[in-house]
């Protein structure tokens, strides 16, 4: 890449060797015009792609120089344009990020709440049901004399649809019925 300064004297043959310029003059009109761009070959077609860049105030690039097909001009507003965009989309996406992690915010605060009523409810339910179980416990058993309880049972029980207290085989006992006949 080249960078050249020059002069206003050398203004239109700088301007046939370069691809970018960049004008920035203390002049109070415009020193690029369409007639004189046109007068110097970028009308014509098949000339060299020119792309202007005015960052002076008051203008030195007249804005009908984008008339011509080969030539893009802009100036200080049209930065300005694309800045105020640029940033219009930053606070939009900034606004989505909020959103976003707001929205992932509530949802592990209601898995962090249904946990906790989730231990809750469960640990109430342990406690209740082996005070209900250990307090009524003869009151629901069945007279089999195969059943066998062990008190460790009692706090132990899982929450299934299993039987609350199976019978242990083999017997620890011989039921009086079957005892032997002498």
């Amino acid at each position: 890449m080249e960078i050249t300064i020059g002069l206003m004297d050398e203004q239109w043959s700088s301007l046939k060797e370069c691809d970018l310029a960049f004008t920035s003059t203390s002049a109070t009109g415009c020193i690029l015009t369409l007639p004189g761009l046109e007068q110097n070959g970028w009308s014509a077609e098949g000339a060299a792609q020119l792309c202007v860049i005015d960052i002076s105030v008051p203008r030195n690039v007249e804005s009908e120089c984008n008339q011509l097909d080969n030539v893009h001009a802009y100036n200080v507003d049209d930065l300005k344009q694309v800045v105020a965009k640029n940033q219009a989309r930053r606070r939009e996406k900034v606004l989505e990020a909020e959103v976003r992690a707001r929205d992932i915010l509530y949802m592990y605060i209601y898995i962090y709440i249904y946990m906790y009523i989730y231990i809750y409810i469960y640990i109430y339910i342990y406690i209740h049901r082996s005070a209900y179980l250990s307090t009524h416990l003869s009151t629901h058993l069945p007279t089999d004399p195969y059943l066998t309880v062990r008190a460790s049972d009692v706090s132990t029980y899982p929450f299934t649809h299993l039987p609350i207290y199976p019978p242990t085989y083999p017997p620890t006992h011989a039921p009086l019925s079957l005892q032997p006949r002498s």
